[in-house]
């Protein structure tokens, strides 16, 4: 397969769906808004040139199916089919509206609300995950819709990985799938054998951080040293300042430690503890 299928080719040979504008693009994924039977849906196509990619289709579908939640986008339908040659998955996902929370931050900056609400959606959606063993693995702001009301989506479970199924990731790679600068310390040196829902909750504390004041907790102030060898140092930044209440910011510092430690049997052993904890110190919090 080489690069990107054209709208054109799209709309030939799905003729029911309407392409209204592209969302994002890619050789590995193409993603619309798009009309559908009267709706409007965002279209996913995804190109199939080895196992590898099929595989990870696969469980993307299957995770959307198992996973009900209404912080995680709704899968509407798919089909796999074949467009001038190549070889395709096509969802039909429901159509998130707002703006990303990476697009939010760029605008406006941190928030404590929203990052109490962010981490509050988050961690009512993981738990689901943990007991169907599925870990997401790409948990960042680019990856969370601010809704116009202020709800949160979860999207995009792409490299989602099935803890009881083979792993597509080579044994070899340096590095496992995901997005660097949001991923668990085992995730980075690929240590499949100790990943898990840990892993999930280490991206959702820098989420947390980055939601409330603005800044990535493992950004250096050394410019020489990168995100990814901040988190495997363990350098990272503390709540301290951000919020008018010093005892319950103190309360929430430490559970942010908690999420990010870097040992995973530091952190929450299961997503529901960290949920009812998380619960248990900002209530009804609004700061």
């Amino acid at each position: 397969m080489s690069g990107e299928l054209t709208i054109d080719q799209i709309t030939t040979h799905f003729e029911d769906v309407e392409i209204l504008r592209e969302i994002e693009g890619g050789a590995n994924k193409q993603v619309y808004e798009a009309k559908y039977q009267g709706q409007t849906i965002a279209f996913k196509i995804l190109p199939i040139d080895n196992r590898r990619a099929e595989g990870y289709a696969k469980r993307e579908i299957e995770t959307m199916q198992k996973i009900d939640s209404p912080i995680l986008v709704d899968l509407l339908g798919h089909t796999a089919t074949e467009i001038d040659g190549t070889y395709v998955f096509a969802l039909l996902e429901e159509f998130v509206p707002g703006n990303t929370l990476k697009g939010v931050l760029e605008e406006n900056g941190g928030d404590p609300d929203l990052g109490l609400d962010v981490t509050r959606s988050l961690l009512s959606v993981l738990p689901a995950f943990d007991e169907d063993e599925i870990i997401h693995r790409d948990i960042k702001p680019g990856n969370i819709m601010v809704r116009p009301d202020g709800e949160i989506t979860l999207l995009d479970v792409g490299i989602a990985r099935m803890q009881n199924r083979t792993s597509l990731t080579p044994t070899f790679a340096p590095h496992g799938p995901g997005t660097y600068a949001y991923s668990a310390p085992e995730q980075l040196n690929n240590e499949k054998e100790i990943q898990g829902c840990r892993t999930d909750l280490f991206a959702t504390g820098i989420v947390m951080f980055e939601s409330i004041t603005g800044e990535h907790p493992f950004a250096p102030d050394d410019i020489d040293i990168t995100i990814p060898d901040a988190i495997l140092q363990e350098e990272r930044k503390e709540l301290n300042g951000y919020l008018e209440d010093p005892d319950f910011e103190a309360e929430l510092n430490e559970f942010f430690k908690k999420m990010t430690s870097f040992e995973p049997y530091e952190r929450f052993r299961k997503a529901e503890f960290a949920r009812q904890e998380f619960n248990d110190i900002t209530g009804d919090a609004h700061v």
